[in-house]
């Protein structure tokens, strides 16, 4: 994900961290309501910063050809070497 700066990511160990992002897709295509949970706070904000400078319109959900709001969830994994 090139909107992902690791280089803030403070994790001194080896080994794995992860957040789940859940956000809103809006009948526009926008997003909204975000909620992140993680325990590396660090990770978290810089998932959440990465998702929002996505610069393109998502596609909204459809129900009997309409766009309708459609909750999404992104499971995100950063490994340390």
């Amino acid at each position: 994900m090139k909107n992902f700066d690791t280089s803030k990511v403070n994790y001194k160990k080896k080994g794995r961290i992860s957040t789940v992002i859940v956000f809103v897709v809006q009948k526009d295509g926008s997003l909204a309501d975000f909620s992140v949970s993680g325990e590396n706070k660090q990770f978290n904000k810089e998932a959440l910063n990465a998702i929002k400078k996505v610069d393109v319109k998502w596609s909204p959900a459809l129900i009997n050809n309409l766009p309708a709001r459609q909750r999404f969830k992104v499971p995100l994994y950063l490994t340390f070497d």
